[in-house]
């Protein structure tokens, strides 16, 4: 991925964060702003409760629980028959990539530990791992020739 996209993507995360919309809701406006693809507003009301770690309930982070959910809209099956490797594979790598990064997948552990490990107060790093999460989304987008 060029670096000035990169730079556009993680800009445009920040931004829309600051502007009031949750992790989770940007990761879909971001897939569709730099891929083109276009979610259903059933979708987009959908991604709302997946904010602070579903319904603000410290679990699973908003944003990678969003990149899961566009994984599985390109990688998942439709019917019982069909294999689920590849969304399952997918899906493993980039939480394998996301632990490694910030060293927890729970909300409550990242914001916990963001003053001391990341310098900031409580969600004040969110903008920026909804960039990380974007960036990755609209990589694996590219890479697996969803769009």
């Amino acid at each position: 991925m060029e670096k000035n996209l990169k730079e556009e993507i993680t800009s445009y995360a920040v931004d829309e964060f600051k502007r009031g919309y949750f992790c989770s809701e940007i990761i879909v406006m971001a897939f569709e702003k730099f891929t083109g693809h276009r979610f259903s507003e059933e979708i987009h009301r959908g991604m709302t409760a997946f904010a602070e770690g579903i319904g603000s309930n410290g679990c699973i982070c908003g944003a990678a629980s969003a990149v899961t959910f566009v994984i599985s809209t390109f990688e998942g099956r439709t019917n019982n028959k069909q294999n689920y490797k590849n969304a399952f594979d997918l899906c493993n790598n980039f939480m394998k990539e996301f632990k490694k990064e910030y060293g927890s997948a729970c909300c409550r552990v990242i914001t916990k530990n963001a003053a001391g490990k990341l310098g900031f107060g409580k969600f004040k790093h969110c903008p920026y791992i909804t960039a990380f999460c974007a960036l990755k989304v609209v990589e694996l987008a590219q890479k697996h020739e969803w769009i």
